[in-house]
């Protein structure tokens, strides 16, 4: 969904095909949450090891919370492209989700029967 509006407001102008993003940009958009994840699980479950997952509990969403917001007040500049800003905070919002379904996980084993 967020990359046919994107293509919808910052491809209209395209020659090939207006109104619809790129297919490299549409990858990578795409990619960018699943990697952000796969770092997060790694990241997040060593450090909830050494800290403890309660005290993690809170950065994830505050992690999750904070991406969110900075993708949708995201704007293109001539310093970077739009693509280039979603990919860096949908890989910031994969870490935090991911660290998010390791507390999930966590509760489902400590209540299963």
């Amino acid at each position: 969904m967020v990359t046919s509006m994107l293509g919808v407001v910052f491809w209209q102008t395209s020659l090939t095909s207006p109104g619809k993003i790129p297919e490299h940009a549409d990858t990578a958009i795409k990619v960018s949450t699943s990697s952000g994840t796969v770092l997060g699980q790694v990241g997040f479950g060593i450090l909830a090891d050494i800290v403890g997952r309660k005290k993690m509990y809170g950065l994830e969403l505050i992690l999750i919370i904070f991406a969110t917001v900075a993708q949708a007040l995201s704007a293109s500049s001539p310093g970077c492209s739009i693509v280039g800003v979603i990919i860096f905070w949908r890989v910031l919002m994969g870490i935090g989700k991911s660290a998010t379904s390791l507390r999930y996980l966590h509760f489902s084993c400590i209540n299963a029967p």
